[in-house]
């Protein structure tokens, strides 16, 4: 009798979920809403990152100089910052007030101020002052120029130290102004280039905010319609609760290995990213972050109300889930509350693992900690998921 029973119910539990399955994908697809969060934007948003970023950073910064010194030093300090990469010497004025209105009029995104008493500060041996005004509608126009002022003052710098010593030899001059020479190798992110070292994150956040957004947008219809899963969720039984979260989850899941491929695949391949990820690496990786995505997705969507609030709720969230991710500001300089807070999102233990997998050519060994934290949050998303399905019952607002 126990072995007819547990038949039963496994066949019940089977017809079930592949029900539930059938009905989500079929939802899906009638949703406009849905298939644009869980098929358009997921291709949109990786082309319009990746080719925004793809130049890697801005070159030939429009500059005005404002050259109130008018000696040798000041000319040759300029045309030494014209001959970088950075800079590109606009126009050189002789007021502030002439440069700031060829920025008003958007002719320059920096200003150079050299004082009148640059030159006669070096020549008395005393520190020379440059003042530097950004354009910070852009952070690549300041990282840009402020990188070429940064070079040339050192090079100059560099000739003032040496045009005042007493040496013999051009040997002597060189180890008395460099007595340590040093070369700058950027690994892993050779050109410097922002577009490297934030796409990988943003690509990983994507994955996870639109599948929030369209897992919240057909749980607020449902609530709005009160029209469930069938009877799977009405039967309030262990069979009818593993049935409707494994279904769904699976419908969702099997959804974004197309997209996750699409991603994290095909777009850093057409835009020339670095990728040194081994697919006996990332496979692994990703599917746990796949699935603790899926059941992060279904438990923020309980608190989703109306079809269009998670609208509202999500999108002002992916900023603050790349900044506690760490990848854009260290995670020890967190406080204890968000760095708690970061540890309950998928995407970041996602974006860290990706990028050391991605970025750096890390194996398994070197990510164990994001894949024990990954699958720590599936199994317990996921038993918070059964928890809700069975015992919390969901109130429809309507009247």
């Amino acid at each position: 009798m126990s072995r007819k029973k547990h038949k039963s119910d496994l066949r019940t539990f089977i017809h079930f979920l592949f029900e539930c399955i059938k009905h989500e994908i079929r939802t899906i697809m009638k949703d406009g809403g849905v298939v644009m969060f869980f098929i358009i934007v997921p291709i949109a948003y990786p082309i319009l990152y990746s080719w925004m970023y793809n130049n890697e950073g801005v070159k030939e910064v429009s500059t005005v100089f404002v050259d109130q010194s008018h000696s040798f030093l000041s000319r040759t300090f300029i045309r030494n910052c014209d001959a970088t990469d950075g800079i590109k010497v606009a126009k050189v004025v002789s007021s502030l007030n002439d440069a700031q209105e060829l920025q008003r009029q958007q002719e320059c995104h920096a200003i150079v101020l050299l004082p009148e008493s640059f030159a006669q500060q070096i020549n008395r041996g005393e520190q020379g002052t440059v003042l530097f005004y950004a354009d910070l509608s852009g952070m690549f126009y300041y990282k840009g120029v402020y990188s070429a002022l940064t070079d040339v003052s050192l090079e100059i710098s560099k000739d003032i130290k040496i045009a005042r010593m007493k040496t013999y030899t051009d040997k002597d001059e060189s180890i008395a102004s460099s007595p340590l020479e040093y070369e700058s190798v950027s690994l892993f992110n050779p050109q410097n280039g922002y577009g490297t070292f934030i796409l990988p994150a943003v690509l990983i956040l994507i994955i996870q905010q639109t599948m929030i957004l369209g897992v919240g947008m057909l749980s607020g219809t449902r609530h709005e319609r009160r029209v469930y899963t069938g009877r799977i969720i009405t039967q309030r039984t262990i069979i009818g609760g593993f049935a409707n979260t494994l279904g769904r989850s699976f419908s969702y899941f099997f959804i974004y290995i197309a997209t996750t491929a699409y991603t994290l695949l095909l777009i850093p391949h057409i835009f020339k990213l670095v990728q040194l990820a081994d697919s006996s690496t990332l496979i692994p990786f990703l599917l746990p972050y796949l699935l603790s995505v899926t059941f992060f997705s279904m438990l923020i969507s309980r608190f989703v109300k109306e079809r269009e609030s998670i609208i509202l709720l999500m999108v002002f969230t992916s900023m603050p889930f790349l900044l506690l991710s760490g990848i854009s500001w260290p995670t020890n300089a967190l406080p204890v509350f968000w760095k708690v807070v970061s540890w309950c999102i998928p995407s970041t233990f996602g974006i860290n693992g990706f990028v050391k997998i991605n970025s750096l050519g890390a194996n398994l060994n070197d990510i164990h900690l994001e894949l024990i934290a990954l699958w720590t949050q599936v199994v317990v998303y996921f038993i918070i998921n059964i928890y809700i399905q069975l015992f919390i019952p969901r109130k429809s607002t309507k009247k």
